[in-house]
């Protein structure tokens, strides 16, 4: 697979603003590194987590990125009851 100019690395430079800025002129945004983080759940949430994980096929931690990932884009939507 062979990438064009403007998609090489070698043109890529890192800012302050989290942009990298290209040969040309233009920017685009540099992917982020991932964080750990910690939270406190009670251990029935995690129960409840995990069961929904099982059913859905997934590791408990990815459902609960992805569930965090829709919060966050607006892909998720909070029933009201």
């Amino acid at each position: 697979m062979s990438t064009s100019t403007s998609d090489s690395f070698s043109n890529y430079k890192p800012n302050s603003n989290g942009l990298t800025c290209l040969s040309g002129g233009q920017t685009k945004k540099r992917p982020l590194k991932n964080k750990r983080v910690n939270i406190r759940m009670t251990e029935d949430d995690i129960l409840a987590l995990k069961e929904r994980a099982i059913d859905e096929g997934l590791p408990y931690q990815t459902l609960m990125y992805s569930v965090l990932k829709k919060f966050l884009s607006g892909r998720l939507v909070v029933a009201k009851v």
